[in-house]
C-alpha cells in the first residue's frame, strides 16, 4: 500500500514532511490560491515580520517544482490579515481545470531551501483512491493531513486499525444527526459519544478507544480561540506538605459562597493572583510550580513525557453542534481530527511560552486533580501528525 505514496516523489528519499490536502471550491492557482489550514504552517517558512494583530499582509516566496508538467515556479507563502488566513499562490495553471476533490500532495524537499514539490492528482484518475488509502484521507473536500514525519524508510503508512474503527462508529453517530444527551452539564458531550461507542466510564490512566484518548467539544462560530484538556497529573511536592489541607492552608483562599477552603487556580508561566507560577528549568530537566518565588512541587521532564506518552501519544478531537440546554440538549457529532506523535520538547516549549497551563482544582472535601491544558490555536505545534478526517456539514 505504501508504495502508491512513495510512487508519486520524484526522489522520495529527498522528502522530509508532507502536507495533502482534498481541495475545495475555494482553492485554485491564481489569485486565490490554496487555503493552508493553521495546522498546516509547520511545513512551510516562518513569516519573519509577522505579528498577530497588525493589518498587514505578509509574503514568504518559495520555489516549487511540478512533475507532472515539468515545471519548476517561483511561488508565495502568503498571510491575509482580514480573515486571516493563509494561501499557497502563483501555482501550476493545472489547478484552475481540476475539479473538486482533487487530491493535491505536497512534500517539502531537503536539496534546496524552501523547496517543495506538488503533484495533482484528479479525482477519478487511478491513483486517487489508493492514495487516500495510503494517506489514511477521506475523499471529503477540505479533508487534509500533515506529518512532519513522513519519509520513505517508514516500514507502515496510512491509517491504523484504531482509526478506522473510530471514522466506522463515528460515521454511523454522524448520520443519526441530533442525539440527546445521556448526562446533563458540561461532560454530557463526552460522555454521550463514549457511551453511543461502548465505552464505560472509568478512571482509567490510558487513553479510551484503542489506543486514541477521545475528546468531544463544542463546535462555536468563528475561530476557535478555547483550550483542551491534555491530561491530569498530579506534580511532586517539595514544600514539606504531607496532605491536601496543608496544601490549601498554605496556598487556597476561603470560598465563603460554599464555606469551604479551595484552590481552583489557572497557573502558567506568568505569576497568577495566587502567586503561583510555572517554571521551567532546562539545566535541572524539571517544571517547578512556585509560590511568590518559592519551588513548592515539581514535575521532570521525564514524568511529563512519559503522561505524554501514556495518555495522549494518539488524540482525536470531536466537535458538535448542539441545541438546547441541560439534560434536554442534543449534540450532532460533526468533525473529527486526529493527532499523532506529541513532543516533549515542544510541550516544555509550549509551557514555558504560555501555551500550555496547569489547573490546581480541589477543595478541603475533594481533590479533582490537576490538569494539563493546552491552547487549541497551538495543538498543531505539540504535535507532528495531524489528520483533519472529517468535516462539518
Amino acid at each position: 500500500m505504501s508504495k502508491n505514496l512513495l510512487s508519486v516523489f520524484v526522489e522520495p528519499e529527498k522528502i522530509e514532511g508532507i502536507f495533502c490536502k482534498v481541495l475545495t471550491n475555494n482553492d485554485d492557482a491564481g489569485r486565490h490560491g490554496v487555503l493552508i489550514p493553521e495546522e498546516g504552517y509547520k511545513l512551510f517558512p516562518k513569516i519573519a515580520k509577522f505579528t498577530p494583530g497588525v493589518p498587514e499582509n505578509f509574503t514568504e516566496s518559495i520555489r516549487t517544482i511540478w512533475p507532472e508538467s515539468g515545471t519548476t515556479r517561483e511561488s508565495c507563502y502568503k498571510h491575509y490579515h482580514r480573515y486571516p488566513e493563509r494561501r499557497l499562490t502563483r501555482l501550476d495553471p493545472a489547478l484552475n481545470t481540476t475539479p473538486t476533490e482533487t487530491l493535491l500532495v505536497i512534500g517539502k524537499r531537503t536539496d534546496g531551501d524552501r523547496f517543495y514539490e506538488l503533484h495533482i492528482i484528479p479525482r477519478g484518475s487511478e491513483s486517487y483512491y489508493p492514495l487516500l488509502e495510503d494517506l489514511g484521507l477521506s475523499s471529503e473536500a477540505g479533508a487534509f493531513l500533515l506529518d512532519l514525519e513522513w519519509s520513505s524508510n517508514r516500514t507502515k503508512h496510512g491509517q491504523t486499525e484504531a482509526v478506522k474503527s473510530l471514522l466506522s462508529q463515528f460515521d454511523k453517530i454522524k448520520s443519526e444527526g441530533y442525539l440527546r444527551t445521556l448526562r446533563a452539564g458540561s461532560t454530557g458531550i463526552g460522555f454521550t459519544f463514549e457511551t453511543l461507542i461502548g465505552i464505560e466510564e472509568n478512571n482509567d490512566s490510558g487513553p479510551d478507544f484503542m489506543g486514541i484518548e477521545l475528546k468531544c467539544h463544542r463546535l462555536k462560530k468563528g475561530p476557535d480561540t478555547g483550550v483542551r484538556n491534555l491530561f491530569l497529573k498530579a506534580p511532586t511536592w517539595i514544600d514539606g506538605s504531607k496532605n491536601r489541607l496543608q496544601r490549601l492552608e498554605r496556598y487556597g483562599y476561603e470560598d465563603a459562597k460554599r464555606n469551604r477552603r479551595a484552590l481552583f487556580s489557572k497557573v502558567s508561566s506568568n505569576a497568577n493572583s495566587h502567586g503561583l507560577q510555572l517554571v521551567v528549568s532546562e539545566n535541572e530537566e524539571s517544571v517547578y510550580l512556585t509560590y511568590q518565588g518559592t519551588q513548592v512541587a515539581k514535575y521532570s521532564f521525564k514524568v511529563l513525557d512519559f503522561r505524554l506518552s501514556e495518555k495522549v501519544t494518539e488524540i482525536a478531537f470531536i466537535g458538535a453542534t448542539s441545541r438546547n440546554k441541560g439534560d434536554q440538549e442534543e449534540f450532532s457529532y460533526q468533525t473529527l481530527t486526529y493527532y499523532q506523535t506529541p513532543s516533549i520538547k515542544q510541550f516544555i516549549s509550549l509551557i514555558d511560552c504560555g501555551d500550555v497551563h496547569l489547573e490546581l482544582r480541589m477543595h478541603d472535601k475533594k481533590d479533582y486533580g490537576c490538569c494539563f491544558r493546552i491552547k487549541e490555536s497551538k495543538l498543531t505545534e505539540l504535535y507532528a501528525r495531524v489528520e483533519h478526517l472529517r468535516e462539518k456539514d
